[in-house]
């Protein structure tokens, strides 16, 4: 709380400057006119600074968008993404084959029940859709429990033209595991044929039975 004093002080103090502002009342106006007039000035200058600041960043925003959509000949975002995803998919298309997680996904549950099945999976050596495809069809068949051998062979007498052929001993009547095999393909949405042949020398004393071979080569069909 103030004492006495210091309201005595105070009041003093300010008798003194309303006699100062008695005795030169115009001075004491111009001089409180120029320091608010610098203040404006100042703050002025600020605002002004600030929206020169916007108007060029606008500007700048302006011409970037303007670029993007002459690049883009106006099309829209969801447009130029659907363009980047068509371009994606033809220059995937023109490179090699390959089996991706969805498609593994889709294989493992037709494959799960009959864990412990061989299966043998050959890639032609001088196919690069073979050496593509390999890998994500041996590891779908391995996640689902599969025995699963592979090889690799140069030189294919009777190649199947989907570029992936299924050979079974008797296509005609397929036992529930190459059933699982087949299931298996058409839910990945992998082309195959069904091609009979021999499987015989296929089997080994501590592996399990074989029942089919999937061959892997360049497809002469799409």
């Amino acid at each position: 709380m103030l004492s006495a004093m210091d309201i005595e002080d105070i009041a003093k103090w300010l008798g003194g400057q309303f006699t100062v502002i008695a005795q030169a009342p115009l001075v004491y106006i111009a001089t409180i006119a120029a320091v608010s007039f610098a203040i404006w000035r100042i703050v002025e200058w600020h605002f002004k600074t600030r929206l020169e600041n916007s108007s060029s960043t606008i500007a700048l925003l302006n011409e970037r968008l303007q670029d993007y959509k002459d690049k883009l000949s106006g099309a829209t975002p969801d447009e130029a993404r659907a363009r980047m995803d068509a371009l994606e998919s033809r220059i995937e298309a023109l490179g090699p084959k390959r089996i991706g997680g969805d498609q593994k996904r889709e294989m493992i549950p037709h494959l799960d029940p009959f864990r412990g099945t061989g299966v043998i999976i050959t890639a032609d050596g001088v196919s690069a859709d073979a050496a593509g495809m390999s890998p994500g069809l041996k590891a779908a068949f391995s996640m689902a429990g599969w025995h699963v051998t592979s090889g690799t062979v140069l030189g294919i007498g009777r190649a199947p033209p989907t570029g992936v052929g299924m050979t079974v001993e008797d296509t005609k009547n397929l036992t529930p595991q190459q059933k699982a095999i087949v299931s298996a393909l058409n839910a990945a949405n992998i082309k195959f044929d069904l091609m009979q042949g021999s499987l015989a020398g296929m089997a080994h004393p501590s592996r399990p039975t074989t029942v089919a071979e999937i061959l892997l080569t360049t497809a002469a069909v799409d």
